[in-house]
Protein backbone atom coordinates (compact mmCIF):
# COMPACT_ATOMS: atom_id res chain seq x y z
CA UNK A 1 0.00 0.00 0.00
CA UNK A 2 1.16 3.34 -0.81
CA UNK A 3 0.93 6.22 1.68
CA UNK A 4 1.08 10.08 0.51
CA UNK A 5 1.07 13.24 2.42
CA UNK A 6 -0.57 16.45 1.24
CA UNK A 7 1.27 19.41 3.24
CA UNK A 8 -0.25 22.36 3.26
CA UNK A 9 2.71 25.42 4.11
CA UNK A 10 2.02 29.25 4.90
CA UNK A 11 5.82 31.02 4.21
CA UNK A 12 5.64 32.45 7.19
CA UNK A 13 4.97 31.74 10.91
CA UNK A 14 4.73 28.13 10.72
CA UNK A 15 4.31 27.54 14.11
CA UNK A 16 0.59 28.81 13.60
CA UNK A 17 -0.49 27.40 10.26
CA UNK A 18 1.61 24.28 9.31
CA UNK A 19 -0.52 21.77 8.58
CA UNK A 20 0.13 18.18 7.99
CA UNK A 21 -2.64 15.03 6.99
CA UNK A 22 -1.72 12.01 5.48
CA UNK A 23 -3.87 10.25 3.11
CA UNK A 24 -3.29 6.32 2.45
CA UNK A 25 -5.44 5.95 -0.59
CA UNK A 26 -3.46 7.93 -2.98
CA UNK A 27 0.04 7.34 -4.46
CA UNK A 28 1.43 10.79 -5.42
CA UNK A 29 1.92 13.97 -2.93
CA UNK A 30 0.65 17.51 -3.41
CA UNK A 31 2.58 20.84 -1.87
CA UNK A 32 0.23 23.80 -1.64
CA UNK A 33 1.90 27.22 -0.79
CA UNK A 34 -0.17 29.58 0.51
CA UNK A 35 0.77 33.66 0.38
CA UNK A 36 2.09 34.84 3.56
CA UNK A 37 0.26 37.56 5.04
CA UNK A 38 3.57 39.59 5.23
CA UNK A 39 3.50 40.02 1.32
CA UNK A 40 0.33 42.06 1.59
CA UNK A 41 0.33 45.65 0.35
CA UNK A 42 1.04 48.22 2.80
CA UNK A 43 1.94 45.39 5.88
CA UNK A 44 5.03 47.22 7.53
CA UNK A 45 8.28 44.66 8.56
CA UNK A 46 10.26 45.29 11.81
CA UNK A 47 13.18 43.40 12.56
CA UNK A 48 14.33 44.37 16.43
CA UNK A 49 17.75 42.60 17.61
CA UNK A 50 19.00 42.53 20.85
CA UNK A 51 22.74 41.58 21.90
CA UNK A 52 22.95 40.66 25.58
CA UNK A 53 25.72 42.40 27.37
CA UNK A 54 26.81 39.80 30.14
CA UNK A 55 26.04 36.22 29.72
CA UNK A 56 24.49 36.76 33.58
CA UNK A 57 21.69 38.62 32.28
CA UNK A 58 20.35 36.25 29.67
CA UNK A 59 18.03 35.13 31.64
CA UNK A 60 16.52 38.19 32.65
CA UNK A 61 16.47 39.30 29.09
CA UNK A 62 14.64 35.83 27.52
CA UNK A 63 12.24 35.67 30.14
CA UNK A 64 11.33 39.35 28.62
CA UNK A 65 11.37 38.64 25.28
CA UNK A 66 9.13 35.85 25.83
CA UNK A 67 6.90 37.85 27.72
CA UNK A 68 6.67 40.89 24.66
CA UNK A 69 5.86 37.83 22.04
CA UNK A 70 3.28 36.32 23.66
CA UNK A 71 1.19 39.56 24.35
CA UNK A 72 2.09 41.29 21.20
CA UNK A 73 0.51 38.16 19.00
CA UNK A 74 -2.80 39.31 20.71
CA UNK A 75 -2.87 42.67 19.54
CA UNK A 76 -5.42 43.40 16.55
CA UNK A 77 -2.74 44.91 14.30
CA UNK A 78 -0.32 42.51 14.15
CA UNK A 79 0.12 39.70 11.53
CA UNK A 80 3.30 37.99 12.93
CA UNK A 81 5.82 38.53 15.53
CA UNK A 82 8.04 35.33 15.74
CA UNK A 83 11.32 35.86 17.96
CA UNK A 84 14.74 34.08 16.92
CA UNK A 85 18.00 33.53 18.01
CA UNK A 86 21.40 34.05 16.11
CA UNK A 87 23.06 30.77 15.68
CA UNK A 88 26.41 32.60 15.12
CA UNK A 89 25.78 35.06 17.58
CA UNK A 90 24.12 33.12 20.58
CA UNK A 91 23.71 36.68 22.93
CA UNK A 92 21.80 38.24 19.90
CA UNK A 93 17.73 37.40 19.97
CA UNK A 94 15.88 39.07 17.01
CA UNK A 95 12.35 39.55 16.76
CA UNK A 96 10.74 39.79 13.00
CA UNK A 97 7.50 41.69 13.49
CA UNK A 98 4.85 42.06 10.63
CA UNK A 99 2.21 45.14 11.25
CA UNK A 100 -1.36 45.76 9.48
CA UNK A 101 -0.40 49.68 9.53
CA UNK A 102 1.70 52.22 11.40
CA UNK A 103 -0.96 52.88 13.49
CA UNK A 104 -0.60 49.11 14.95
CA UNK A 105 2.67 49.33 15.74
CA UNK A 106 2.28 53.19 17.30
CA UNK A 107 -0.41 51.13 19.66
CA UNK A 108 1.99 48.26 20.33
CA UNK A 109 4.43 50.64 21.64
CA UNK A 110 1.93 51.97 24.21
CA UNK A 111 0.99 48.41 25.48
CA UNK A 112 2.11 47.60 28.58
CA UNK A 113 3.80 44.32 27.47
CA UNK A 114 6.33 46.63 25.12
CA UNK A 115 7.31 48.95 28.58
CA UNK A 116 8.11 45.96 30.79
CA UNK A 117 10.35 44.67 28.03
CA UNK A 118 12.26 48.24 27.76
CA UNK A 119 12.01 48.07 31.64
CA UNK A 120 13.23 44.55 32.48
CA UNK A 121 15.73 44.75 30.29
CA UNK A 122 17.17 48.39 30.87
CA UNK A 123 20.89 48.54 29.51
CA UNK A 124 21.49 44.71 29.83
CA UNK A 125 20.93 44.24 26.15
CA UNK A 126 21.68 46.32 23.05
CA UNK A 127 19.08 47.38 20.85
CA UNK A 128 18.75 47.77 16.84
CA UNK A 129 15.49 48.24 14.62
CA UNK A 130 14.76 48.32 11.49
CA UNK A 131 11.36 48.86 10.03
CA UNK A 132 10.69 48.37 6.98
CA UNK A 133 8.31 47.86 3.67
CA UNK A 134 8.37 45.14 1.05
CA UNK A 135 9.93 46.73 -2.57
CA UNK A 136 10.22 43.68 -4.57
Amino acid sequence: MAISAIFTFASCNSDKTEQQTEETSKTEAKIEIQPCPMDAPGVLVIVASATIKNEADRDDVVKALYAVVDGTRTEEGNISYVLHQDINDPMTYIIIEAWKSQDAINFHNETPHFKALGEAIGDKAVFKVNTMRKVY
